[in-house]
């Protein structure tokens, strides 16, 4: 299973759009500290001060918010999955292979792994963007951690589990439709699934 995997990896690390999506998630936070430090009208903060890790969670929440890490990892499972069934490419190898499951497996597991890769390099960039930008600005405590951050280390720990669950349905969704209907049904799912959680939330402080 480990040739498997490394095997996906390498994949999907030669693909373009895993590589600008990298890219974007990367220039983000590095753009964002730079408007608020140059005192640009396009965005402004408001509330309390936030430490290091804080903004640079921040910055991933933001872009999750966004639907871009939903959006991205769609794409990436359904052209894994979809797209190589439609050429015949998974078909043929799962014919050929002794066990399915770990073919099936360590696409899964690669795809989580860039997951991993992508909150790792948004979170440093946050934090880089932290101590370049906002360093000694009124917006920052000027801390790692500071003392509430507890409170903001579930999110991407959360988002983990979350998108795992979306790589694991677009997956399945793969195996009846082509890449374009597996997508539209995905992000159909995705947003369904946030305005009933708004809904809900909204119920409940009503």
């Amino acid at each position: 299973m480990r040739r498997f995997y490394y095997i996906e990896l390498y994949k999907l690390s030669k693909r373009k759009d895993v590589f600008w999506s990298l890219l974007i998630s990367i220039f983000v936070p590095l753009l964002f500290g730079l408007l608020v430090k140059t005192g640009s009208g396009i965005l402004t903060i408001s509330g309390e001060k936030f430490s290091a890790i804080q903004y640079a969670i921040m910055m991933f929440g933001f872009l999750k918010t966004l639907f871009f890490f939903y959006f991205i990892f769609i794409i990436f499972t359904s052209s894994t999955f979809a797209n190589e069934l439609e050429k015949g490419n998974l078909s043929l190898l799962l014919v050929r292979s002794e066990n399915r499951s770990k073919i099936i497996l360590s696409k899964v597991l690669a795809l989580l792994t860039v997951l991993i890769v992508f909150i790792f390099f948004v979170i440093l960039s946050g934090i880089i963007s932290y101590y370049i930008f906002l360093y000694n600005t009124k917006f920052a405590i000027n801390e790692f951690l500071g003392k509430e951050y507890s409170r903001f280390l579930y999110i991407p720990l959360l988002s983990i589990f979350e998108i795992a669950l979306l790589i694991m349905i677009t997956m399945l969704l793969s195996l009846f439709f082509g890449v374009y209907k597996t997508n539209l049904l995905s992000i159909g799912l995705i947003i369904l699934m946030k305005v009933l959680g708004v809904h809900s939330e909204s119920s409940i402080i009503n």
